[in-house]
């Protein structure tokens, strides 16, 4: 029998049970993408190991056979989330670093593959956000990749406004709270749905494409203004 090519963040993940061939890891990601969707439609509380597995067209057999509790499985779905990001930003600082961008091309890229992301991971995203109202440890390691993704872009994004080393830190200030603006306002779309655009519609990245470049590009006029002129 073929050997498993189980996931990285899997493998030693508590709770876990790894499978020894393709076809046990099979079983797994079937339970594991059908937690992911059923999660976009329903609370954690209210997803029963029953509707996983006839979703996933397995046994509930099957999924103690790779997941000793709901827990567990939910934890796996937290950590494969967290890889998923963590290799995006790196594809995404990439693209950045080695091609030639405008603004506007840069900043509409982010906006699509952020919206992206968490579209495909809205339902982990929302359960792990209102454990314990938002306090839950699984948490963390989002926010921690989220700064460290805003931070390797403040110097990229700075880059295509110009501007020189002059008003530099005030220009980095106002790329972190562009993207601050950017990231909460798809994550408040996960959450809460709150309209009038809806996390599945692409019209989402133009508008905040455009809105985000106006704010940048009038924080830069306005810190160019502020300058004192030289006599």
């Amino acid at each position: 029998m073929k050997k498993t090519n189980e996931p990285a963040p899997l493998k030693g993940h508590a709770g876990y049970l790894s499978p020894r061939y393709a076809k046990g890891q099979r079983t797994a990601d079937a339970l594991l993408e059908s937690g992911r969707r059923l999660l976009r439609s329903r609370p954690l509380e209210s997803m029963s190991i029953q509707d996983l597995c006839a979703q996933a067209e397995v046994t509930t057999g099957a999924f103690y056979g790779r997941f000793r509790s709901k827990e567990a499985f939910f934890t796996a779905l937290q950590a494969l989330a967290v890889q998923d990001i963590r290799e995006a930003t790196r594809q995404r600082i990439a693209e950045l670093e080695s091609g030639e961008w405008s603004l506007e091309d840069a900043v509409g890229t982010l906006a699509r593959n952020i919206r992206l992301w968490v579209l495909r991971h809205e339902g982990v995203l929302r359960a792990t956000l209102l454990q314990h109202r938002g306090a839950a440890a699984g948490w963390a390691p989002f926010r921690r990749m989220t700064h460290d993704f805003v931070e390797a872009l403040v110097p990229l994004v700075a880059g295509l406004l110009g501007g020189g080393r002059a008003g530099a830190q005030e220009r980095g200030l106002r790329i972190r709270f562009g993207f601050q603006m950017m990231v909460g306002t798809i994550v408040n779309a996960a959450i809460n749905n709150p309209g009038p655009l809806s996390l599945s519609d692409p019209r989402m990245d133009e508008e905040l494409t455009q809105a985000l470049c106006l704010y940048l590009r009038a924080q830069t006029v306005r810190t160019d203004h502020a300058r004192p002129r030289s006599r």
